[in-house]
């Protein structure tokens, strides 16, 4: 192809300025930066280490005779490690004296996590080329979260079944995931009360991670405790429920008291719960109780009940059993006390009618004895005397008695005038009885075969009972002369002791067996076995 002459001349000359201009440079300055970038995991716990990568391009198109790289993070860092380059962890810093174009250097940061929160690592680079220009910076950065590290809370509270008015402590162990206990952290107690929470105080965990704080027992709930957490430490919580009983308190005034004699239980229950009404029991036989009042509690929580204990001696049991009432648990709440049933006098002072000490005559206590009842002629009031009278022989002798009906028949003569194992009682006079002498109170006795009674009378003078006070009170009473003649009609005689039922003038503070009577009536009773024949 035919070119110009002067077109040729210039194609030459641009040919050798072309020769003579860099390769890899513009009038405009470096060519492109370093390219920076950051790796690594987007969220992390407290106390754990995180490995983050960083590489750096070298995108320049020029061999680099020298690079930087740092490092920069609000954590501490671990380490800085990096097998193209020499790397100073406390510096931050790797430093490599060459990177050929295109080539990718890499490095390893590893940091601690001892707060929690969100964090930067930042990266930066900086190089020279092997022919002395700037290659530039670049850098990157990577955000993180590091999480608190989660704790475990534990709450016990002692006794789990608290009497209302005592004190409970409650326990809280703080610990972390690992099991280990949590030190010199406050840990907030509080008892959820109506629907709301009420704080009960606050604790802080000893060496061996545990808070603890004490608060009064009143109604059955649930206590939380509650660890807020820090910047370290997650927040965790726990709850424990408590039965909150009744307080139930007993006892029983005198102490000591006679047999047949009066009696206060005094009942208190905590905290006060007007007009609710307890039970009073008393202990019947070896695992039995029998309900014996049911008393309404006043506006302090208080009732009394005034009872009579038995005829017999040793110690009574009572105790008070209170309902629950809804928010407290059901039989909530009980006590139990006992009184001593002891009498009066000497012991030994006691006599048989017949027989001896060791022998006397007696009724067969296995066989219940029949009694038959004339009372035309008896007071208001007598049958009722006799009735008790007769359960307080059966108390103290173990000897049993049987209602056989009313009679017309009327003890006639020394032996009288009574059915074969028949017990009869009645109110008469000297001028319809023969039996009844002139100018006593009352007459008892018995008929016997052998060592065993047969049959027996008690006879009243109908003259005397109508004037004579009723019930077991002090002195000559209807009912302390029942006691008196039933006394002789199942064996036992006279005495001269000051506290017996059976000497012959019955004048006593109140009517009821002495020692030596309790003492008789055992060894004519069921204690001492049954007779055959």
């Amino acid at each position: 192809m035919h070119r110009p002459r002067h077109l040729a001349v210039l194609l030459a000359l641009l040919g050798a300025l072309a020769l003579t201009l860099p390769t890899a440079a513009s009038a405009d300055g470096p060519g492109p930066a370093l390219v920076v970038a950051v790796s690594g995991p987007s969220t992390t716990t407290v106390g754990d280490t995180s490995t983050f990568t960083v590489t750096v391009t070298n995108a320049t198109g020029l061999d680099a005779g020298q690079l930087e790289l740092t490092v920069s993070s609000a954590l501490p860092l671990l380490s800085l490690t990096s097998p193209g380059a020499a790397c100073d962890a406390a510096a931050a810093r790797c430093d490599t004296a060459s990177l050929p174009a295109g080539a990718v250097l890499s490095a390893q940061v590893t940091v601690h996590q001892d707060l929690s929160g969100t964090y930067d690592l930042t990266a930066g680079a900086y190089g020279v080329a092997t022919t002395g220009e700037d290659l530039g910076t670049g850098s990157a950065s990577l955000a993180f979260t590091v999480a608190a590290a989660p704790t475990s809370l534990t709450l016990t509270v002692g006794p789990a079944s608290p009497v209302a008015g005592s004190t409970v402590t409650l326990t809280a162990r703080l610990t972390t995931a690992a099991g280990q206990p949590v030190v010199g952290e406050p840990v907030t107690f509080s008892r959820r009360t109506g629907g709301a929470s009420e704080q009960v105080g606050v604790g802080t965990t000893g060496s061996d991670g545990v808070a603890t704080v004490t608060d009064v027992a009143v109604d059955t709930t649930t206590y939380d405790a509650t660890y807020a957490g820090s910047l370290a430490l997650g927040a965790s919580s726990a709850a424990a429920a408590v039965t909150v009983r009744l307080g139930v308190a007993v006892r029983v005034s005198p102490a000591t008291v006679p047999p047949g004699a009066p009696l206060d239980v005094v009942v208190t229950v905590t905290p006060a719960a007007p007009a609710a009404r307890v039970a009073v029991q008393q202990r019947i036989g070896r695992g039995g109780w029998r309900t014996v009042a049911r008393p309404v509690l006043d506006a302090h929580g208080t009732a009394t009940v005034h009872l009579r204990v038995g005829g017999g001696t040793g110690r009574w049991s009572y105790r008070v059993v209170v309902p629950g009432d809804g928010v407290r648990s059901a039989g909530s709440g009980s006590a139990a006390t006992t009184v001593t049933v002891r009498g009066r006098g000497s012991a030994r002072a006691w006599a048989p009618e017949a027989g001896t000490r060791s022998a006397p005559v007696r009724w067969n206590p296995c066989a219940p004895i029949s009694y038959t009842v004339n009372d035309r002629l008896g007071p208001p009031g007598a049958r009722a005397d006799l009735t008790e009278a007769l359960r307080r022989v059966t108390m103290a002798s173990g000897l049993r008695f049987r209602f056989a009906g009313r009679t017309s028949a009327l003890p006639q003569g020394f032996l009288g005038n009574t059915r074969p194992g028949t017990l009869l009682v009645a109110w008469t006079t000297p001028a319809r009885s023969s039996y009844l002498p002139d100018g006593v109170a009352g007459f008892g006795g018995y008929v016997s075969s052998g060592r065993r009674i047969t049959s027996g009378t008690v006879t009243i003078d109908a003259r005397w009972a109508k004037h004579a006070p009723t019930g077991f009170g002090a002195g000559d009473t209807d009912g302390g002369v029942l006691m008196h003649e039933i006394g002789h009609a199942v064996g036992l005689g006279h005495v001269s002791d000051r506290w017996s039922v059976m000497q012959p003038v019955v004048d006593l503070p109140s009517a009821v067996w002495g020692a030596g009577d309790l003492a008789g009536l055992r060894a004519v009773g069921r204690a001492h076995g049954c007779l055959s024949g």
